[in-house]
């Protein structure tokens, strides 16, 4: 949830360019991304619903926060095995509080 440990007193207090600053960045991507993916994913996995309605055969593959994968497995073939329709989303989220030793003043 996003919160007061994420205000901008929060981050101040934790000090321009300091390790806590990095630590509270990495709090908050990743409660960023967390919340965008409880958004997302219901409805990639209504869209594969669709689409494997009309006759694909897409399976969730995957296990990585922030990314969702979905696969079509292709027969072994000479070529050996790979995939028909991959449908994939993968979220990119960035924060960030200037990580340089120097102050804004400066």
């Amino acid at each position: 949830m996003i919160d007061e440990r994420f205000s901008k007193a929060a981050f101040d207090a934790a000090g321009w360019g300091s390790e806590d600053s990095r630590s509270l960045c990495g709090q908050l991507d990743a409660e960023i991304q967390r919340e965008l993916m409880e958004i997302i994913k219901p409805v990639m996995y209504k869209i594969v619903g669709k689409l494997n309605a009309m006759g694909h055969a897409l399976n969730d593959v995957s296990d990585e926060f922030g990314e969702i994968h979905f696969r079509e497995p292709l027969e072994s073939t000479a070529r050996g095995r790979g995939f028909k329709t991959i449908v994939a989303a993968d979220l990119v989220v960035t924060v960030g509080y200037p990580q340089s030793q120097r102050t804004p003043d400066a």
